[in-house]
């Protein structure tokens, strides 16, 4: 059997958090904090991703859409980390927050706290 390597992404206005499984185990979550100043916060996340898809084979990269009142910063790291995945050649989707929580329960849920209480 052949081991599919899958990456989930979500970017906030400090962090960005990549869970990895592989077929349907997690393997592993990182964490990585990003910089105050933008431009090396651009540059921090531009590398973790990099690192993260040269250390595994990623084959598939689900990204968390920003909200749409979400801060500059947030929506500029967003578009940065969807550029660096494409560049590696990585089929992604971007995934509204409505569709996370329908994935998760029914009836779906409300907020990002629950989610993080059944992760």
């Amino acid at each position: 059997m052949i081991d599919t390597t899958l990456a989930a992404l979500s970017i906030e206005r400090r962090t960005a958090a990549l869970a990895l499984f592989t077929n349907s185990r997690l393997d592993g979550i990182t964490i990585r904090h990003l910089p105050a100043e933008p431009s090396k916060a651009l540059h921090s996340l531009a590398g973790f991703l990099n690192s993260a898809m040269d250390l595994r084979h990623i084959q598939f990269i689900a990204v968390a859409q920003p909200l749409p009142a979400s801060s500059l910063r947030t929506q500029m790291l967003h578009r940065t980390a969807i550029d660096a995945i494409r560049a590696a050649g990585i089929p992604l989707l971007e995934v509204p927050d409505e569709q996370l929580f329908a994935s998760y329960a029914h009836p779906p849920l409300q907020r990002r706290e629950q989610l993080r209480r059944i992760a």
